[in-house]
């Protein structure tokens, strides 16, 4: 299959009524298959693909991306696939789960300090957010979250895309510390990863923030990965990043933006990447 074009797919969570979340592949068609509907192929392709959740997946990045690159150029051409495609479903047809509940955020705090959090919201597609006072006040950023996918210090700039996994966009909802300055706060997770190999060029990509149904930002998703090299060559020379660590740029909030205290519901898309709803409580 050297001469057919690479199919490109997303990776996010997925449940069905009566079933634990499971892995799911997206296609660019709106169809859908769970990662273990295929599983049989998998083995009669002699693939070793982790078992468990796409943060299972990332902690064996450099081999586990390969071989589900394979697998989906097989179930697309391989005569060895036809009796798999019948697994495929519409994308609506499975509900979205928590894409990476066991990531950490990492971020710099104070310009020399580096803390490492447990993010404090990994969020399906839909479901409801509990305010605090101070995350009432905040105004909610669109941000674009870099997936790490192997162990990492003191990267060079020029050098960060190669320990990228994948990309996924967010909703981060920013408190300002003690000094009136944004401090990392309540991050939610869009639904989808996209892998770094598929994602080189985000410069096509527009995302859009919409809360209450009225847009409050909008751009493309380059204007944030430009940043995201320097981002990770400078916390990489603090700290040692993970699998599965998420590294965050945040877009700059409009002063029109409302706080999140005085809205309903968030919004946050961008092509490929998913849709992520959000509700306020």
């Amino acid at each position: 299959m050297t001469d057919v074009p690479p199919v490109t797919f997303a990776l996010r969570m997925g449940s069905m009524i009566g079933c634990p979340p499971f892995p799911v592949l997206d296609f660019d068609d709106g169809a859908s298959v769970a990662l273990h509907a295929v599983r049989p192929l998998t083995e009669a392709l002699g693939l070793r693909i982790p078992e468990g959740t796409i943060f299972d997946l990332v902690q064996d990045w450099e081999r586990g991306f390969p071989a589900l690159a394979e697998l989906v150029q097989a179930l697309a051409y391989s005569p060895m696939a036809v009796g798999h495609r019948g697994d495929f479903v519409p994308s609506e047809l499975i509900t979205d789960e928590g894409l990476l509940p066991a990531a950490r955020q990492v971020f710099l705090r104070r310009g020399a300090c580096v803390e490492t959090l447990p993010i404090s919201t990994v969020a399906k597609a839909s479901g409801t957010l509990t305010l605090s006072d101070q995350m009432k006040a905040a105004k909610p950023a669109f941000c674009l979250a870099a997936v790490i996918g192997k162990q990492a210090t003191g990267v060079a700039k020029a050098a960060a895309q190669s320990v990228i996994a994948g990309w996924a966009i967010g909703v981060e909802i920013r408190a300002a510390d003690s000094a009136e300055r944004p401090a990392p706060g309540a991050l939610i997770i869009g639904p989808n990863l996209v892998p770094a190999a598929f994602a080189s060029d985000l410069s096509s990509i527009p995302y859009t923030m919409g809360m209450m149904g009225r847009e409050v930002a909008h751009g493309a998703l380059s204007d944030l990965s430009a940043q995201m090299p320097g981002f990770l060559a400078e916390v990489s020379a603090k700290t040692t990043l993970l699998p599965g660590d998420l590294l965050v740029i945040p877009a700059t909030a409009s002063p029109d933006t409302p706080a999140a205290g005085t809205v309903d519901t968030l919004e946050a898309l961008a092509s490929g990447f998913g849709y992520l709803k959000k509700s306020f409580k």
